[in-house]
């Protein structure tokens, strides 16, 4: 066990370094290149980076050539808003993907003093509950706590041999790439499903080219987004006959909207799409057990789920794959793939008639909605939508046999998001069991290998 490693102090093996202080003021968001200042709301709450989903500050200005950082050094999180110090000594690793990142302040950089100790292993180490419960039992602060290198080097704990650190990085480092890679799948995925949505309900690609091909005029400003498209060099696979008799050859104006091909139409959503308003909880109707309440938080998967006992109908229910809509904070369009659970007041359930469109072409055309929505939003402090406002939007909806043939491949689409993200689940929680059994000892390699091999599919 745990107890025939020697215990060690983290003083003994690194050493932590603080960042610098760069000025806000040569902070840069809209910029694509540039070096790019490492944040607190870069990582990723269960460990690593987000920078694909989270602002992205690149600096403007001269700074220290020190705090510049090298692929792969590991950064910790020295600093944490919630009370219960949730990401204090969250680490991540410096991504090799040709941008320069800089070292911020609030951030400490790990430096391996010691040629016992494994880099990976110390990845795993800082994400394990013990060296976050230290640092949070040691922090300042109230309403935001904050932990300092001196505390980072005063943990004690059990290290195992060499060999064994680097097979319990790799056992665990393995699951977590196949975690990422999943991820990676579905981003692709999902940009499949909103390209195919662009082609034919936004650029009406399919239409054009029936145009083009039967000598009908392409209004101009059709015309003029076409040709910029390919004067950009991008190419795009011709639909197959049986597919694209179903679009028509030619365009008509709708005096509000512009123009449209022939035969389609926008109708508002509320005929099309029931809202249904989630409950307001009191804190006093949490329970520890029951059914799972859906609230904004959960939406990031940062937020402790919390329950009900309450007998509620059919609509306050949501299920897998039915579709959401956070209006307040964390706003836009979820595919929910919990647990059956309840929502709460700040989201609504999307009950969408999909005998004339799909969920998943809704999801997709309010997700290109929501900033202007969001513009017309009301509250001083928080932007809150209406649900006036989300039942006014006027929806462009095509023929029955286009609108099937969209819903058709969009299923298939977030069917296959679905299907990975039950494995991630899967392999999340296989990697959050193991992590705590291997770095105390109470789970050897060979035996964390034969439950890996068991739960494989």
């Amino acid at each position: 066990m745990g107890g025939e490693w020697p215990e060690r102090v983290l003083s003994d093996l690194i050493s932590v370094k603080h960042g610098w202080a760069f000025k806000g003021s040569f902070f840069d968001e809209a910029a694509d290149k540039g070096p790019i200042v490492v944040a607190i709301g870069n990582f990723n709450y269960s460990g690593g980076f987000r920078f694909g989903s989270t602002k992205i500050k690149r600096y403007t200005s001269d700074y220290p050539a020190d705090y510049e950082l090298i692929p792969g050094e590991i950064l910790l999180a020295m600093t944490c808003q919630t009370a219960g110090g949730e990401i204090l000594g969250i680490p991540g690793k410096v991504p090799d993907d040709g941008n320069k990142y800089l070292h911020n302040q609030r951030l400490g950089k790990v430096i391996v003093e010691s040629e016992g100790v494994d880099d990976g292993y110390l990845y795993w180490l800082f994400l394990s509950k013990g060296f976050n419960h230290h640092l949070y039992c040691t922090a300042t602060g109230t309403k935001i706590l904050h932990t300092a290198p001196e505390r980072i080097l005063s943990y004690r704990f059990f290290l195992p041999s060499l060999p064994e650190q680097k097979a319990i990085a790799h056992i665990l480092g393995t699951l977590d790439d196949k975690i990422e890679l999943n991820r990676q799948m579905n981003a692709t995925l999902e940009a499949m499903a909103q390209a195919l949505f662009k082609s034919w309900f936004v650029d009406f690609d399919p239409v054009i080219d029936k145009a083009l091909a039967a000598g009908n005029p392409i209004p101009e400003p059709l015309h003029k987004r076409a040709e910029a498209r390919k004067a950009l060099g991008e190419r795009r696979k011709a639909l197959p006959t049986d597919i694209a008799q179903h679009f028509p050859d030619r365009f008509i104006l709708n005096e509000e909207m512009g123009w449209v091909p022939e035969g389609w139409e926008y109708v508002l959503l509320n005929s099309i799409c029931r809202v249904i308003n989630g409950r307001a909880y009191k804190n006093t109707e949490f329970k520890d057990a029951g059914t799972p309440i859906i609230r904004i938080q959960n939406l990031s998967r940062t937020g402790k789920t919390v329950y009900s006992d309450l007998e509620l109908n059919h609509d306050k229910h949501v299920d897998k794959e039915d579709f959401i809509y956070a209006w307040s904070a964390t706003f836009g369009p979820y595919i929910w793939r919990g647990e059956k659970s309840i929502f709460h007041y700040h989201i609504w359930k999307m009950d969408v008639n999909e005998d004339i469109v799909s969920r998943y072409f809704l999801y997709l055309d309010l997700g290109r909605k929501t900033e202007a929505m969001k513009n017309t939003g009301t509250g001083s402090i928080f932007t809150h939508l209406t649900k006036k406002i989300m039942e006014s939007q006027r929806v462009l909806i095509g023929t029955e046999p286009v609108n099937n043939e969209l819903g058709l491949r969009l299923k298939n689409l977030f069917f296959k998001i679905t299907s990975l993200e039950k494995e991630t689940s899967t392999l999340t929680q296989l990697r959050d069991t193991l992590l705590p059994k291997l770095l105390s000892g109470q789970l050897r390699i060979p035996d964390a290998e034969k439950l890996i091999k068991e739960t494989q599919p």
